[in-house]
This record gives structure tokens, C-alpha cells and sequence, in this order.
């Protein structure tokens, strides 16, 4: 498990934070979790049932990153991988300057079929 200040600094958003919330009647419990690669996984809703296909684009969208941003990955763990590619895949937002950025345009890259 990744415990570094990088990886807490990337799951403090609400879009990592919302998968632990709990509910109870009306009161919400918050809880703030750091998210295993399993879990994060889980959260790409568009992979469901397809393990093979998001090993795939994983992999292709490491491989963008290393060519063309290798400044955004460079030295990251997995976790913070998998954390970037579903922040990226789902909320279209990218890790700059320690914030999670708003992409202007919402282009979600795969592997061609």
C-alpha cells in the first residue's frame, strides 16, 4: 500500500473520497481512504466484466503518458498510476503541479480495436 505524501495529496479529492462515504438514514459518514489498485480499478465503470480491455488501454495510456507527459508519471507507483488513468478515464482531469487539473477538451483515448 502506497502511504507516501504524493499518493495522499492525489486521493484528498472528491472524486477518490465519494467511494468511502457511508449511509445511514439521512447522516453520511466521511471517511478518508486511501483507495488499493483493486479498488480503484473497480471505479472505471466502463470496464465492467472486461479485465482484458482494461489491462489494455492501461497499458497503452502508460505508454502515451511516457512519450508524450513523462513529467506527470515519472517515478510513480502503480497505485498512483491506476489513481491518474481512472481520474483521467472518468473525470477527465490529469496530476500537474500537485492539483488534479480540468482537461479542456474530454478526449478519452484507447486502443484501437
Amino acid at each position: 500500500m502506497n502511504f507516501t505524501d504524493q499518493y495522499i495529496k492525489m486521493c484528498d479529492c472528491e472524486e477518490v473520497q465519494k467511494h468511502f462515504c457511508l449511509k445511514s438514514d439521512s447522516i453520511i459518514i466521511f471517511r478518508p481512504t486511501l483507495p488499493k489498485q483493486h479498488e480503484t480499478q473497480s471505479w472505471i465503470k466502463s470496464y465492467v466484466n472486461c479485465a482484458f480491455r482494461l489491462l489494455q488501454d492501461f497499458y497503452y495510456w502508460c505508454a502515451v503518458q511516457r512519450k508524450e507527459h513523462i513529467e506527470r508519471v515519472k517515478g510513480a507507483t502503480m497505485e498512483e498510476l491506476w489513481l491518474m488513468f481512472y481520474m483521467w478515464r472518468e473525470h477527465y482531469k490529469v496530476w500537474e503541479n500537485g492539483q488534479w487539473v480540468q482537461l479542456k477538451e474530454k478526449i478519452i483515448e484507447t486502443v484501437k480495436k
